[in-house]
């Protein structure tokens, strides 16, 4: 798998990632997190770039537990569908 090194801005900050992902998923990844930022900050008077972060990781990590929740459950309904389905 190839590794790749990018420079990203992020909040007027610059960070060296390596990652074998390609320059397109980190730009978006990047504007992704950069607008959650945005979106934080339009909100909530943060100034510190750190708090900043965590507070859009905190934000990213709920909107993921929320999706997987959702996934689990149409897992299990998916299943009861296919088991009648079986009959």
């Amino acid at each position: 798998m190839p590794v790749y090194e990018h420079k990203v801005c992020i909040n007027g900050l610059q960070y060296p990632l390596v990652t074998d992902k390609d320059i397109d998923f980190v730009r978006k990844t990047t504007e992704m997190l950069q607008s959650r930022m945005d979106e934080i900050k339009g909100k909530v008077n943060v100034l510190d770039t750190q708090k900043l972060a965590v507070m859009a990781a905190l934000s990213f990590a709920a909107q993921y537990l929320d999706l997987k929740d959702l996934s689990e459950k149409a897992d299990v309904l998916l299943d009861d569908i296919l088991r009648k389905v079986d009959r």
